[in-house]
């Protein structure tokens, strides 16, 4: 059995020319640092559920869970694509980005999934679900995000923006379906382990034994380190 672990405080993607004084002087105001753990369903050594986290400069910061449909080595494929594509997209907001997977999608098994963006200037987050991902707050205050029912490739409502004012630092955590409600338990409270530590935690303790399983840990915190 294969595990898929990621850990990282997000480097800067390239940003060409040298900023200037107007933009030196407007530098990011937060910071992000994030980690995921993605386990194969059992008898399988390849998964559909796949974590991206992309950042923009100093502009922001954008992550996606999916879970393609199926399992397996087939499933993994069509996540490849999907990771592909999200490795290329510009900055925008999440609505945007689910909206392209679900257009490369069309006319497969599809895919359910959730997209956030972290504005690190102005200090907001947009949070969005489509079908049984979720994004999850677990400190300071417990709260999960509304999900929208639909199936990216299949069926993809209108997806509202509900941006939120970040206040203080915060870990949201994103789970596939593959993961128990049960572990809704533990997010009511407040972890001390690391990002990564808690992201395996998570997966290794209720994950579903016949179907893949991915959490994501998002840690932001205000202040910008070294960007």
């Amino acid at each position: 059995m294969s595990e898929y672990r990621t850990s990282q405080y997000q480097p800067s993607e390239p940003m060409g020319d040298l900023l200037s004084e107007r933009s030196a002087a407007n530098l990011a105001k937060w910071s992000v640092s994030t980690a995921s753990y993605v386990l194969p369903c059992r008898g399988e050594t390849a998964t559909g559920d796949r974590a991206v986290v992309r950042r923009f400069g100093h502009d922001s910061v954008m992550a996606v869970l999916f879970d393609a449909a199926g399992h397996g080595h087939q499933a993994a494929l069509r996540a490849d694509e999907l990771v592909t594509t999200l490795m290329h997209l510009p900055d925008d907001t999440p609505q945007a980005w689910l909206q392209h997977l679900h257009t490369q999608l069309s006319g497969t098994f599809g895919a359910v999934g959730a997209a956030l963006r972290v504005d690190l200037r102005d200090g907001t987050m947009d949070a969005v679900c489509i079908g049984d991902v979720a994004w999850v707050v677990q400190s300071p205050e417990f709260r999960q995000f509304t999900r929208t029912p639909g199936l990216l490739g299949v069926a993809l409502p209108a997806l509202p923006r509900t941006p939120i004012r970040l206040q203080g630092p915060l870990r949201v955590v994103g789970l596939t379906d593959g993961i128990r409600s049960a572990a809704l338990q533990e997010l009511m409270r407040p972890s001390r382990l690391s990002a990564a530590d808690f992201a395996e935690h998570i997966v290794r303790g209720h994950a579903r034994p016949h179907d893949d399983a991915a959490c994501l840990v998002i840690d932001i915190v205000p202040g910008a380190r070294g960007f």
